[in-house]
């Protein structure tokens, strides 16, 4: 029922149909699902059948330029996940879906590497008239770098939307 997308989409899809008879019956390949084909099934959620990904994707764009260490480029890109998921919640009539399947697929985030803070604001624009969500992240100046320092921004969307702005950009 899921195309065998992921194990996550699947236990959704029990626990979303946990109600119907027979579905804890065993299942052999072949054969055919009595219980099951009495209902119609339409796939909720868009899916890219080449490549069995998640329709919906996080990015992370590094300011480079900062020259931050390992583990301080993780707290950053943490501080954008979290202040990202919080945008989305703000408004859940306009983004519950697209999180709810975000998380069926397994919450696929992508860091990439940012040149300087110009490029992770020019990356704001583009979200901006995209009408994508995003999130920029300031440092606090505690440790590496100094405050107000531009780090990182978090982009939330589809994958064919946000390779349209980062497609071009290299992993960390």
């Amino acid at each position: 029922m899921t195309d065998n997308s992921s194990v996550d989409a699947a236990a959704s899809w029990v626990l979303d149909n946990q109600d119907l008879p027979g579905l804890d019956e065993p299942f052999k390949p072949g054969e055919h699902f009595p219980a099951l084909e009495a209902h119609a099934f339409e796939r909720s959620y868009p899916l890219d059948e080449k490549t069995m990904k998640s329709p919906y994707k996080m990015v992370f764009v590094v300011n480079t330029e900062l020259g931050m260490g390992v583990g301080k480029i993780a707290a950053q890109v943490g501080h954008a996940a979290v202040g990202l998921y919080k945008v989305m919640a703000s408004k859940p009539g306009k983004y519950d879906y697209m999180v709810t399947q975000w998380d069926d697929f397994g919450e696929t985030k992508i860091v990439l590497k940012g040149n300087n803070s110009a490029h992770l604001f020019d990356l704001e624009d583009l979200a901006q008239k995209s009408h994508i969500p995003y999130y920029l992240v300031h440092d606090a100046g505690k440790t590496q770098v100094a405050a107000g320092s531009l780090t990182v921004i978090g982009l939330f969307g589809s994958s064919s939307e946000l390779e349209k702005i980062t497609g071009m950009l290299l992993l960390m």
